[in-house]
């Protein structure tokens, strides 16, 4: 359901970005091979210089890239790392079942909890 939504969220004139700790082009790699590249505004990753999630670097980067204030800012992940990310940015959070943590995703302390990214747009109030 992931690409259902993203094109959901750009029909609703939602920005859409990634914080990750996969290196820089890896992931823009992946990006483009999944045919998802060009769904998003800002795609941060590892370099050199960039401390990894969780610290807040990669969001606060995202959020002035943009005029806004933090209120308007959610992460949607789906471990740990991504939960503290928001938190030490100080944005809401949103876990997503399913992905690379082996953790009960209810116990890492988001704000919503999703079983799958088709819930995003109830969470969102879309």
């Amino acid at each position: 359901g992931v690409q259902d939504i993203l094109h959901y969220l750009l029909d609703k004139n939602i920005h859409i970005n990634i914080c990750t700790n996969k290196r820089q082009h890896v992931a823009e790699k992946i990006l483009k091979l999944m045919d998802l590249f060009d769904n998003f505004d800002f795609i941060v990753g590892a370099k050199e210089n960039v401390p990894l999630k969780p610290h807040r670097q990669m969001i606060d980067f995202i959020c002035n890239q943009y005029d806004s204030n933090e209120n308007e800012f959610i992460m949607v992940g789906d471990t740990n790392v991504d939960i503290l990310a928001a938190k030490n940015a100080e944005i809401g959070s949103i876990i997503v079942d399913g992905g690379y943590t082996n953790k009960d995703c209810k116990s890492l302390g988001a704000d919503f909890y999703l079983n799958d990214m088709s819930e995003l747009k109830s969470v969102l109030n879309l």
